[in-house]
């Protein structure tokens, strides 16, 4: 849970310093832990393949996914 808050916080607070490619849209006020852990586990399994990375990139991917920005 550790590493889904602080990914999520952290993609937060540089949100405006990296370009629109490497954002992902939270909605206001989320996702809360409990949301963002679904997020990542949906993620998992539907990308086995991707398991070799690291916990930081297999959970930011999982919210580029979740929350892309359109």
């Amino acid at each position: 849970m550790g590493v889904a808050e602080a990914v999520r916080d952290t993609m937060r607070e540089f949100s405006d310093s990296v370009p629109a490619s490497a954002r992902a849209c939270f909605p206001v006020g989320g996702p809360n832990n409990a949301q963002a852990i679904r997020v990542i586990l949906k993620y998992l399994r539907a990308t086995p393949e991707k398991l070799h990375l690291s916990s930081t990139e297999l959970t930011m991917f999982a919210y580029f996914s979740a929350f892309e920005c359109k």
